[in-house]
């Protein structure tokens, strides 16, 4: 579980950093004053913004994992030193990351940042807005079922699926 548990950490850092990153570069004040910040926003927006969805997402996953990781132990306890080790924790963990990597990967295509005119503010005001690829409905309503299924549905049928069944065993 200490595997685990260090994933989620990381996850949950990266991702609160993002946050406050993402924040900071939609914040008006901020950005009509600072022109470094303006272009910070311009470059790293939408980078930022899938690293915290992507690590948010494996965060979900990963709590996930450890569910799993505890039912096999309380229900196979002999199994456990074979099937729970600190090697195959990692190794989920990472492919976890990998996957919400590449499920997410749409946003790089999909948005963009631009310049929008703005009065007193040099260059303009950065925005997040669709890329081309992003006006495609078809695009968009793929993307939308995938995540609901995906990144919401499935992560939540597993952890009612997993704690019920470690709870039925606890109760036994």
């Amino acid at each position: 579980p200490y595997v685990y548990m260090t994933g989620l950490a990381v996850c949950d850092l990266i991702t609160s950093f993002c946050l406050i990153l993402n924040a900071m570069m939609m914040f008006h004040p901020l950005l009509r004053e600072h022109l470094w910040l303006r272009i910070f926003t311009v470059k790293f927006q939408i980078p930022v913004y899938y690293v915290r969805n992507t690590l948010g997402d494996a965060a979900t996953y990963i709590t996930n994992a450890l569910s799993l990781d505890r039912l096999i132990a309380i229900r196979l306890p002999m199994h456990r030193p074979q099937y729970c080790t600190t090697y195959r924790a990692r190794i989920c963990c990472i492919v976890l990351i990998l996957i919400c990597a590449v499920i997410n990967s749409h946003m790089l295509f999909r948005l963009t940042t631009i310049r929008v005119p703005f009065e007193n503010v040099e260059g303009g005001m950065p925005m997040r807005q669709y890329a081309p690829l992003g006006f495609n409905k078809v695009v968009n309503q793929v993307v939308l079922n995938l995540r609901f299924i995906v990144m919401q549905f499935l992560p939540l049928a597993l952890m009612i699926t997993t704690n019920t069944l470690t709870i039925h065993e606890i109760a036994k």
